[in-house]
């Protein structure tokens, strides 16, 4: 059994709900949890369990379930994948980033701050370059300012 299978599974020993497509296929757990309204907070740990070894398939979609607003316990796994899973393409890791701007945890900004300035991220770093705007410092400020002439960044401020 593959990792997705057995991160579903664990997902229906948990609870977690499947529900049909619009195509009328049922979606799996995981699948659910990125495409309706359900919270991943019941499932967190099992989904942060799963995220270091999945496959990038299986990562996006566990970021993308975890991109819930005050789901704090997932930002920090998020944050290290962000910067050091070197398996990530550039669509993956804005995803990531997308589920880090949402979640918002002031503990890491930090961090955010540093990855920000990184041009080596590119424009996957486009959305925790909106995370600027919730930090409100004059270092936030002038990392935002220096942004507006990198073209990596501009692409995703549009």
């Amino acid at each position: 059994m593959d990792l997705a299978n057995q991160l579903n599974k664990e997902l229906t020993k948990a609870g977690a709900p499947t529900e049909p497509s619009s195509f009328g296929t049922v979606l799996t757990q995981l699948e659910t949890l990125v495409n309706r309204p359900v919270s991943a907070q019941p499932y967190i740990d099992i989904l942060l369990t799963y995220l270091p070894n999945a496959d990038n398939r299986t990562k996006e979609f566990i970021a993308i379930a975890l991109t819930e607003k005050g789901l704090s316990p997932a930002s920090k796994a998020l944050l290290e994948m962000f910067k050091h899973d070197p398996t990530l393409e550039e669509p993956q890791r804005w995803v990531v980033g997308k589920a880090l701007y949402t979640i918002d945890d002031p503990e890491l900004y930090p961090e955010i701050l540093a990855i920000c300035k990184e041009r080596k991220y590119q424009s996957s770093r486009g959305m925790l370059i909106h995370m600027l705007a919730k930090i409100k410092t004059e270092e936030a400020f002038n990392i935002l300012i220096v942004s507006l002439d990198d073209p990596t960044v501009l692409l995703d401020l549009y």
